[in-house]
């Protein structure tokens, strides 16, 4: 395996214990519902998974990236560390999981604080005519989805006063590896 996509794999798996990693939020996105448009939105990365080569974050079954996953599969995912100047993009296949052992593990390990963003009466992006959010009274996970992306292809762009590198990984779904091409900056 390279330097560089050890390197990478080491900020992913930092990311997942340190809070302050700035791989810790990353821009996820989607292809909307409406007329093809792109859809972004940072999230906050809650699991690298080295072994499958994959990203976890959490959400609301009823957000619209739910829906656009479940109509296309492909995300992509970006980070970036502004001290290093490292820019990662990621290309991935999206999973959802919903209502099944693993949301059900996960929701026993999140602090009660953090599912109230579960436990919203309105789907998240509906419209509201006050800036109060009202809760549902249960403490359930009804609504707690995780999405799983897997890894296909990853570009790697460092920048440097003396010369930009540029890399793209791109997964051998055979073997499992990653090939790695030189890209022009």
């Amino acid at each position: 395996m390279s330097v560089i996509l050890t390197d990478i794999w080491r900020h992913f798996t930092r990311a997942n214990h340190d809070k302050k990693h700035p791989f810790r939020y990353g821009v996820l996105g989607t292809q909307s519902l409406i007329k093809g448009e792109i859809a972004m939105r940072t999230v906050v990365m809650r699991r690298f998974n080295i072994d499958a080569y994959a990203i976890d974050c959490y959400t609301d079954y009823r957000s619209p990236k739910v829906q656009q996953i479940q109509a296309n599969q492909q995300v992509s995912w970006l980070f970036y560390h502004a001290r290093q100047k490292l820019q990662i993009r990621l290309k991935a296949t999206a999973i959802i999981h919903h209502n099944n052992d693993l949301t059900r593990q996960m929701w026993q390990q999140l602090p009660q604080y953090a599912r109230r963003d579960y436990l919203t009466i309105n789907a998240p992006s509906s419209h509201t005519h006050s800036s109060n959010v009202d809760y549902l009274s249960t403490d359930n996970d009804a609504y707690f989805c995780i999405i799983t992306s897997h890894i296909t292809a990853i570009d790697y762009l460092q920048l440097s006063r003396d010369q930009h590198q540029r890399l793209l990984f791109i997964k051998n779904q055979q073997s499992g590896t990653f090939e790695t091409k030189q890209l022009v900056p």
